[in-house]
């Protein structure tokens, strides 16, 4: 073949590979996303559980990444970088999504190419989050209480040098071998939004040295409260056995929707003594259901 027109021919596949070329990328760097608490009045205090940022560049999401995480933009200048906090539903690794009732973070960012632009986004409840129950243990008369198979009661408990968000008391609970059995649940029903399909949230501040459950209970006519199991918690000690506050986040919501009739609803805390430890250590605080106004 003539050597110009095999020429002529191969100029087409190189403009081609030309304007494939990507661009080149710049990155942003987070390594954790903070959160505001706005009214604890309304909204109660506690500590959270972050574990994923979800990133959009002008609404396009790119992503979602575990934290800290450094991610790659393959655009430049000034650009609108949205950031909303994930969380891993039930406590569970395979269930991650962002959390409906925490407002995205949102900024104006001038990227550069190659370089890494680090951002501290800050997210805070919705201003339209309810709150149907909340039990921070500040108040002498508790809205939790142990049911009468319970061998054993939760104690309000003064404590110090904990987190910021645990305030000055929690929930305690001791077992042993003698008194081995707990069961807890809120004292009064409480009311959700049934119809609307929004989430419901049971969110928990915890520590403990051995499992507990988590349950939901519906209030139906003719067929008084039934109990369903959710999940259960494991310790949160660490390696050298120093029990470490955890924040969970439990989804009450295929157990509580579409029960227009219920006349109230609630949740439960199961444990039994196990054998690990001289006595079975249970911490509560914080404890509130969050669902749409």
């Amino acid at each position: 073949m003539n050597k110009f027109i095999l020429g002529i021919l191969l100029l087409p596949f190189v403009f081609s590979c030309e304007g494939k070329r990507e661009a080149t990328p710049t990155y942003l760097h987070i390594e954790e996303i903070g959160f505001n608490y706005d009214n604890i009045s309304t909204l109660g205090n506690g500590g959270t559980a972050i574990t994923d940022a979800w990133v959009y560049n002008n609404d396009n999401l790119l992503g979602v990444f575990e934290l800290p995480a450094t991610i790659a933009i393959t655009a430049e200048g000034a650009q609108s970088v949205t950031i909303r906090g994930g969380i891993k539903l039930n406590g569970i690794s395979a269930t991650r999504e962002f959390y409906a009732y925490y407002q995205p973070w949102n900024s104006d960012i001038e990227l550069s190419p190659l370089d890494t632009t680090t951002i501290e986004p800050v997210v805070r409840y919705w201003t339209n989050t309810g709150i149907s129950f909340y039990e921070s243990f500040e108040d002498a008369v508790l809205k939790i209480d142990t049911s009468t198979v319970s061998d054993v009661g939760i104690d309000r408990t003064k404590v110090e040098n904990e987190p910021d968000y645990i305030d000055r008391y929690v929930g305690k609970v001791v077992m042993t071998s003698s008194e081995p059995g707990f069961k807890a649940y809120n004292k009064s029903l409480f009311q959700v939004p049934t119809e609307s399909g929004t989430p419901i949230y049971l969110e928990i501040d915890y520590k403990c040295n051995q499992e507990f459950t988590v349950g939901a209970l519906v209030q139906e006519p003719g067929l008084g409260i039934t109990e369903s199991r959710i999940i259960t918690l494991r310790s949160t000690a660490d390696e050298e056995g120093v029990l470490q506050w955890k924040h969970v986040y439990v989804d009450l919501t295929d157990y509580f929707l579409g029960k227009e009739t219920a006349s109230g609803f609630g949740f439960s805390f199961t444990a039994y003594y196990t054998s690990e430890n001289p006595e079975g250590l249970i911490y509560l605080d914080n404890v509130k259901v969050v669902n749409a106004q």
